[in-house]
């Protein structure tokens, strides 16, 4: 049978080979190997690459070292820019004509309640009765507020992150405010009819609603709406909220 000899057709194999055989120490045992050699064996296959790390380990440390500092930064890069991403969403809720309609059937919206009290008497004179007085004290609460029933077309509109209503003005929203059963007679004297005790009625409601309905109970009224009506349309995802009332 013939034999053949094989011979590495690599010269960096054939050095790398004599490389291994002048690793021992002078007693015959082998010298322990770097460990950034048997690492960088894994990494990169050849006999060329393995003997230059092993000529150059210090150098081919650092080289790894900037290839995972590069790694982890990219890596950390794209983290953050899908982070951004999550922040920038838009979480606005669009506003449909159905949402609108639900609005409006909200109807009276109150912003301020006066509690009120009056004192009204009054005086007659007859012929044969001589003069007859009458007081009585009447109890009643004007509730102020806006009705959102009363809001006309496109009353409401938005424009990115910026929504504008034009809202119903400020206003006395139960005319009927006087307490009747709690209505009661301070002192009565002499004779009167149904007549005379609606005029006194009248004059009441006209001096509470003066009173209650006063210039600055209408700018705390509006004041107090336009904290409550702003928190409400920004729960729709709008900062910015624009909101003016009727006259």
């Amino acid at each position: 049978m013939e034999e053949h000899n094989i011979q590495p057709e690599n010269k960096a194999a054939d050095e790398l080979i004599s490389a291994d055989s002048n690793t021992t120490t002078d007693n015959g045992k082998k010298k322990p190997e770097n460990k950034w050699i048997r690492r960088i064996k894994r990494l990169i296959p050849g006999a060329a690459a393995i003997k230059f790390a092993r000529e150059h380990w210090k150098l081919t440390c650092v080289i790894v070292a900037i290839g995972l500092g590069t790694a982890y930064a990219i890596t950390k890069m794209v983290y953050n820019t899908a982070t951004s991403f999550e922040i920038v969403r838009d979480e606005r809720i669009d506003i449909t004509p159905a949402e609108i309609r639900s609005i409006e059937e909200i109807g009276e919206w109150e912003f301020l309640s006066v509690n009120m009290e009056e004192l009204v008497d009054t005086t007659k004179k007859g012929f044969f009765t001589g003069t007859s007085t009458l007081a009585r004290i009447y109890k009643g609460t004007v509730r102020i507020g806006i009705d959102m029933r009363e809001c006309k077309d496109g009353w409401l509109t938005t424009q990115g992150d910026t929504l504008r209503a034009s809202l119903p003005a400020i206003k006395v929203l139960d005319k009927n405010f006087i307490d009747e059963a709690n209505t009661r007679s301070f002192y009565e004297d002499g004779s009167w009819t149904g007549n005379d005790k609606e005029r006194m009625y009248q004059k009441a409601r006209r001096m509470m609603l003066q009173k209650g309905f006063s210039a600055q109970n209408r700018k705390k009224a509006e004041e107090t709406a336009r904290e409550q009506l702003t928190k409400f349309f920004r729960s729709f995802g709008y900062n910015n909220v624009e909101l003016t009332f009727g006259k």
